[in-house]
């Protein structure tokens, strides 16, 4: 696993969206409190990330785990305000400063999210900082509940060696 999302995101692989994603997704279908779900929203990239890689792949992630529980993909509605570092290479506590307030919710979209069951979708879980900054701005704009789909669960510092499923 940590070979491929290390190709996916950071070799230009945008085509093992394709296969991560359905292994995403059949977790997601197979987890009682994700098919319950109303909304699927990716993590979102900060702009000048997203031109350096080409692609956002946790969007090419999400669109795989909405069609599985065949729910609406809210690309877009999150964003990323500012632009923040990576977060590989850094501890919990500088983690958690990088990404805190760096995302809001699009007003002309916040509709989408309004009482809504959300399915957060990003490649990795480490401390949960990127998670947890997207929840806060997701249930800010009414979102009722958030839940967290991931590839991988990861030990701060690195990925586990075995493959790792979702995190839910």
């Amino acid at each position: 696993m940590r070979a491929a999302i290390a190709r996916f995101k950071f070799e230009g692989r945008a085509d093992l969206g394709r296969p991560l994603g359905d292994l995403l997704a059949r977790h997601a279908c197979g987890d009682p409190a994700l098919a319950r779900s109303d909304v699927v929203v990716p993590v979102p990239l900060h702009q000048d990330r997203l031109w350096e890689r080409g692609f956002d792949h946790a969007v090419l992630l999400a669109g795989a785990v909405a069609g599985g529980l065949q729910i609406p993909l809210a690309a877009g509605v999150l964003q990323r305000e500012r632009a923040t570092a990576p977060q590989a290479g850094l501890g919990a506590r500088a983690r958690w400063a990088n990404v805190g307030g760096a995302f809001r919710v699009d007003s002309v979209r916040q509709h989408l999210l309004e009482d809504r069951r959300v399915v957060l979708v990003d490649d990795i879980l480490t401390s949960g900082a990127t998670a947890s900054a997207c929840a806060e701005a997701l249930q800010a704009a009414g979102a009722a509940e958030v839940r967290v789909a991931t590839l991988a669960r990861a030990i701060l510092g690195g990925l586990p060696r075995s493959g790792a499923a979702a995190a839910g």
